[in-house]
């Protein structure tokens, strides 16, 4: 009977410690610095081009004219459906394991403000929709102009703000990644402290894994926070530098690097997962084969 209850805990252990992928969410994390809007960025970069060609249209005939009209017509379009599927992402947060009523008043009100400078980057895009519908005649000029323009209040008003909204879903994104994995360490946790109770030897290599797992999980939590201090550093900065008024030239300062501290800390809660699976191995190595 004792034998039966000796494996029937081992095999617990066995399945507590069988690795869970990473969530969604967290695998989602890793591709997020090549663009959260991942479909509709990979279309723009494809328009960019179609931007950059009408800035240096040269022939103005008919056939090339329509074409180019169309191009212009589908980047608006395209950065339409860009802008708004940032605001459903950032609306919808309240849909996650973090909701919305436990976001701070700085968050709601930083989340608020980046709402109404999207719907204003909507209402911006669409003027152009329509002024581009309006607009009577369309020469191969004016198309260059409206191109400009364009590529211009974009690179300085939209691209900011969109930087902005996907480094705080990366970092509500990744704090929920480490939270899943603190859940299943705590889990593993009471199984091996159960089984040390219950007599089951040579657990000492399990409990050094444990340690080194949990290390890996403080470390993320870490770089996780750094994340979130560079994040509003960049707000801050970005709030003072538009409300500078001195006139002298102020060098451009490298952006913080949020992308990259929540990705090094999602390559620890990988580690920590990699740990789990070795911790399988060798509940299998240890008790289950022998």
């Amino acid at each position: 009977m004792r034998k039966y209850l000796r494996l029937f805990l081992i095999m617990g252990l066995l399945i507590g410690l069988t690795p869970v992928p990473i969530s969604a969410f967290a695998q989602e994390t890793l591709s997020v610095p090549q663009g959260t809007l991942s479909v509709q960025t990979n279309i723009l970069q494809k328009t960019v081009k179609s931007i950059e060609d009408l800035i240096n249209a040269k022939d103005e005939d008919a056939e090339s004219l329509t074409f180019r009209i169309q191009a212009l017509k589908q980047v608006i379009e395209l950065s339409i459906s860009e802008a708004k599927e940032l605001k459903v992402k950032i609306l919808t947060l309240e849909d996650v394991k973090r909701p919305l009523d436990k976001l701070n008043e700085k968050e709601l009100a930083w989340r608020q403000n980046q709402i109404e400078k999207l719907n204003a980057a909507i209402e911006y895009y669409e003027n152009r929709r329509k002024l581009l519908t309006e607009q009577d005649p369309i020469t191969l000029e004016w198309i260059k102009s409206e191109a400009q323009i364009f590529k211009e209040w974009r690179e300085n008003n939209f691209l900011p703000l969109a930087d902005s909204i996907i480094d705080f879903l990366l970092i509500q994104q990744e704090q929920r990644a480490i939270k899943t994995t603190q859940e299943r360490l705590k889990k593993i946790t009471r199984d091996l402290q159960s089984l040390e109770k219950k007599g089951v030897r040579n657990l000492k290599p399990l409990f050094n894994l444990l340690t080194k797992a949990e290390t890996a999980i403080n470390e993320s939590v870490e770089l996780n926070k750094q994340a979130v201090v560079l994040f509003w550093d960049k707000q801050n900065l970005g709030i003072t530098t538009s409300t500078a008024t001195s006139t002298e030239p102020i060098e451009p300062i490298p952006p913080p690097l949020v992308r990259d501290l929540v990705r090094d800390s999602l390559n620890k809660i990988r580690e920590a997962y990699q740990i789990f699976i070795e911790m399988s191995s060798l509940v299998r190595k240890l008790f289950i084969l022998r």
